[in-house]
């Protein structure tokens, strides 16, 4: 009787190409999403002594790029290469975050500050990780992109499970701001991964003047869906608290 990994083929030639680096980039990024999840919240709560309400507020301008955005991104990231979106958003993220610490170490954060930084730090996520989905079969062989998926996957889960603990430790080691200055770093530590992938990708027309026009005049492809949902969900599972 086989499972369902005895049906995938061999995975030898999945780490070249350039997945393995672009495998390593996301655990890294993800695991300071993660971290800063949890630090976000408890500067918040125990920093910042923020109402229930302030609370709701920071919530929803984390999760408003997702509806926003969501299909938007996929549009865009379809028509142009993935690897410069992943860079230039790894790049923003590490400035988005390092400004949240900065201030953050300097008391000097408040709600208002941290609403419209949040906002576009989750929006700056949703153009990546839509890249990022498009970007595994530009590196990966068709027959081996099941068991791509399955390692990212894999890993995610773990990230997912781990990541509250080793920030919670850290938060209680070194304080939140910290913790936030470590995911700043993660990105930056991401961005240097993907500039040493070489892999030339074909880039379709360019994106029209009205991107809202595209959208409305024909149903999305399928890809297209898929990546949209695909960049939420993986954004969420990667910022289960605040990606």
């Amino acid at each position: 009787m086989t499972t369902p990994a005895d049906d995938l083929p061999p995975t030898g030639g999945l780490w070249r190409g350039g997945f393995g680096r672009l495998f390593v980039a996301d655990a890294i990024s993800s695991t300071g999403r993660a971290m800063s999840s949890l630090a976000l919240q408890l500067l918040l709560v125990t920093t910042m002594q923020a109402t229930p309400d302030q609370l709701g507020i920071v919530r929803g301008a984390q999760w408003a790029p997702y509806l926003v955005f969501g299909l938007v991104a996929g549009v865009v990231v379809d028509r142009v290469r993935r690897r410069p979106v992943l860079i230039a958003s790894d790049v923003a993220s590490t400035l988005t975050w390092g400004v949240i610490a900065a201030l953050a170490f300097t008391d000097r954060l408040t709600v208002p500050i941290l609403v419209g930084l949040v906002f576009l730090a989750g929006s700056i996520t949703c153009f990546e990780v839509a890249a990022w989905q498009s970007y595994v079969p530009r590196l990966v062989p068709d027959p081996l992109l099941p068991a791509a998926f399955a390692r990212l996957e894999q890993m995610g889960s773990v990230i997912t499970a781990a990541g509250p603990l080793g920030a919670g430790a850290l938060v209680r080691l070194v304080g939140a701001p910290v913790a936030l200055a470590v995911d700043a770093l993660t990105y930056a530590v991401s961005m240097v991964l993907l500039l040493t992938i070489r892999r030339a990708e074909p880039v379709r027309a360019g994106v029209s003047a009205d991107t809202s026009a595209d959208t409305s005049a024909a149903p999305a492809p399928p890809h297209l869906t898929v990546i949209s949902a695909a960049s939420c969900a993986k954004a969420r599972l990667g910022s289960t608290a605040t990606r």
